[in-house]
């Protein structure tokens, strides 16, 4: 297995290999780096091996920028720093940008250097197409900024430029911080980096790959306390590692470990897709849909449950067609959600006209739900769709939980 980063060349007649670091510095850099701050390093639960001092930081683990402030501080914070199968703390959410007038928060916006080739834009493409196709949470979605703007980009927008250094790797990025995500990607566009000609789907895995620490992810190969085989000492539960339920320890395939044969394509495993939507999946709400079927469902208290008939679609959730829907990509068998009890025919919205309760009344006389105003709104559930009942009618459904 090979690593995302710069190594040294094997024979001709052999496949080249690129390690997570090389010794040496990166050019104008220096590499002096204190026993202090690899200490520093170590408690917040990186792999401490080949640390190079970089600009106003330190490159650990290859690609990675810790900042001078987030290693005198607490860089594991709630909205920050999380790992494949080891979380800590709460998800980020993508960082406000104004674009013509309008405030945007609800897509991770992108820029490219606009004097790269096109393969590298090519390559942005694929990357966010890929992202996009397994996130199911629309405000978690990215989008290109276009590079005819360059010289106008606002704040907020992720930008992503070059470095030619032979030393360093094949591309740096950083973590989250304030609970928004990084916004900067180096590419390192020296030919013993990403080549000289580098593949399109090689240039997206890499990028693909940098995208996943700007929000937040870290080397899953950090679980069995190694980082591209180099091993280390770090214990990840005692770092503020909390494991992702449904998760194994380590993937191999995983499209943030730290190894990457050079020029392979390599996108998410079915565990990189269940990471994903566990930290920045569905809300409570969401229609979505699976397109291999076209069935409907509603997630709803942590489950996804499938609206059996159109005429309660259309119906009992109002105006489906305003509402924002999701889309499950043909993936979407992989997904680990948990289904719940289907929203059967003849669902449908109560009114109790003694109490003024709203009711939730799955099928027929199966179950009635009291409705909370918050539960309401949350559930997109049509106010012209409530009917008065009469007290045979309510009496007909035993009563359950309340709809929260």
């Amino acid at each position: 297995m090979k690593s995302l980063f710069i190594g040294s060349m094997l024979l001709s007649s052999m496949l080249m290999f690129v390690s997570c670091r090389k010794e040496e510095a990166p050019s104008g850099e220096q590499n002096e780096v204190s026993a202090d701050i690899i200490s520093k390093i170590k408690a917040k639960g990186f792999n401490t091996t080949g640390v190079k001092k970089w600009e106003d930081g330190y490159l650990v683990e290859g690609d990675i920028l810790l900042k001078e402030s987030e290693l005198n501080g607490k860089i594991i914070t709630p909205g920050e720093v999380h790992t494949e199968q080891y979380i800590d703390g709460m998800s980020m959410v993508p960082l406000p940008v104004t674009l013509w007038g309008q405030v945007n928060s609800s897509f991770i916006v992108i820029a490219i250097d606009p004097a790269l080739p096109a393969v590298y834009t090519d390559a942005l493409n694929t990357a966010i197409y890929r992202f996009n196709s397994v996130l199911l949470r629309r405000h978690m979605s990215f989008s290109v900024y276009p590079n005819t703007y360059w010289d106008q980009i606002p704040g907020g927008v992720l930008k992503i430029t070059t470095i030619n250094d032979p030393n360093a790797s094949r591309a740096i990025s950083g973590f989250p911080s304030g609970g928004y995500q990084y916004t900067s990607i180096k590419l390192n566009t020296n030919a013993a980096a990403l080549g000289s000609n580098p593949d399109v789907n090689y240039l997206a895995s890499v990028i693909q790959h940098e995208l996943g620490h700007c929000i937040g992810f870290r080397h899953t190969d950090l679980a069995d306390g190694k980082n591209c085989g180099t091993s280390t000492s770090i214990d990840v539960m005692t770092s503020g590692g909390f494991s992702i339920p449904n998760t194994s320890s380590s993937d191999a395939s995983s499209w943030m470990s730290s190894c990457l044969a050079f020029g392979t394509d390599r996108t998410f495993t079915t565990q990189d897709i269940y990471a994903l939507n566990y930290l920045y999946g569905m809300a409570e709400g969401s229609f979505v849909r699976d397109t291999a079927s076209g069935a409907i469902y509603i997630y709803m208290e942590g489950k996804l449950r499938h609206i059996q008939d159109f005429a309660t679609y259309s119906g009992v959730f109002g105006n489906p067609y305003n509402v924002v829907r999701e889309f499950f990509p043909p993936t979407f068998a992989f997904f680990s959600y948990t289904f719940g009890d289907p929203i059967t025919s003849g669902t449908k919205l109560m009114l109790d006209a003694a109490t003024g309760k709203r009711y939730f009344a799955v099928g027929t006389n199966t179950l009635k739900r009291y409705i909370s105003g918050t539960a309401f709104t949350k559930y997109h559930f049509s106010t012209s769709a409530v009917v008065t009942a009469s007290a045979a009618e309510l009496a007909a459904y035993p009563t359950g939980p309340d709809l929260q």
